[in-house]
């Protein structure tokens, strides 16, 4: 298994490195996106990367779950008003990694 190391604390919720990050790799696979869903999905990984991490569960949600995420946004509608409704209903899932307590 690849684990990417990824920017910033995963002892804060907001982990602000870390929404950057994954928001620059959002506009650089997905140019097309509304700036409102990249930055909606990386603060939801950001909050399940800390609970994960609070909890001690691995692996951690990372940088591919992000962009699972984002892709399947962008793949529901056309329409971004619907793409940010359908991201909530999207990160219940996607964000959330079957692992094991340390």
């Amino acid at each position: 298994m690849l684990t990417l190391k990824l920017p910033g604390n995963d002892r804060d919720v907001e982990n602000r490195a870390l929404q950057d990050f994954l928001i620059a790799r959002g506009r650089s696979h997905f140019p097309r996106c509304s700036q409102a869903v990249l930055e909606t999905a990386a603060q939801q990984l950001a909050r399940d990367r800390h609970a994960a991490f609070r909890d001690q569960v691995t692996p951690l949600p990372g940088q591919a779950e992000y962009l699972d995420l984002v892709r399947a946004t962008l793949d529901s509608d056309p329409d971004p008003s619907a793409q940010l409704k359908n991201l909530q209903r999207f990160s219940e899932f996607i964000l959330r990694k079957h692992g094991e307590r340390k």
